[in-house]
């Protein structure tokens, strides 16, 4: 695509890069999690990446999903408010101020880690905070949904 006419009459045009990577977080007591990051920059102001996690029982194989941990939707509703005051108490890295927070929710779809006591839930880019935080990690300890 660089040797297309369109690249050559304007080069910024054709500055585009994507790297993947993965990272074991968690390998103990039977639980496997990996993190794969996915960077692209396609122009403008900055990059992105999406951190998409997998967890697995390694007695048998299967996924884990937040349901596997969080199994009532008051559980959810319990760690939601603790996400919530942990956000309030960092407002330099966190969105408290908006209505989004508000309406913010821990879901079966947000992403995750197993850690020795809890779990460690990630957020992706803008979803909690502005750019500059990155991809916010915020520990759940076991105490919380258990």
């Amino acid at each position: 695509m660089k040797k297309k006419d369109f690249c050559n009459d304007s080069p910024s045009r054709s500055q585009y890069e994507y790297v993947t990577n993965f990272e074991v977080k968690y390998n103990h007591k039977n639980k496997l999690s990996i993190l794969f990051n996915d960077y692209q920059f396609t122009g403008g102001a900055h990059g992105n990446t999406i951190i998409t996690t997998y967890n697995f029982n390694l007695q048998n194989g299967d996924i884990y999903t937040l349901d596997d941990f969080f199994t009532s939707p008051q559980t959810y509703k319990k760690v939601t408010a603790y996400e919530k005051n942990y956000m309030l108490k960092y407002p330099d890295i966190f969105y408290p101020e908006t209505k989004e927070f508000y309406s913010f929710t821990v879901t079966n779809q947000t992403s995750f880690y197993f850690a020795d006591d809890g779990l460690y839930l990630i957020f992706q880019q803008y979803e909690v905070g502005p750019y500059v935080s990155g991809k916010p990690i915020i520990k759940i300890p076991t105490s919380i949904y258990k």
